[in-house]
């Protein structure tokens, strides 16, 4: 699995962090960042929520 995040769709909401905080950081500017872009499997699910959690579908996933 590949994360990507388009930032230019991303509106810092957080709802990604709050979904997997283990893969997601919000900073201090309201800077989304992927803290792991290549998620292990036990991660992935959590991936597919926050993904799925974002309002502006910024967060894109490659399946292997």
């Amino acid at each position: 699995m590949k994360v990507t995040l388009d930032t230019d769709l991303c509106e810092a909401h957080g709802l990604c962090e709050a979904s997997a905080p283990e893969l997601f950081r919000l900073g201090d500017e309201d800077i989304v960042t992927i803290l792991d872009d290549n998620p292990a499997p036990e991660l992935q699910d959590a991936v597919r929520r926050a993904a799925g959690s974002c309002p502006r579908i910024a967060i894109q996933i490659a399946e292997d």
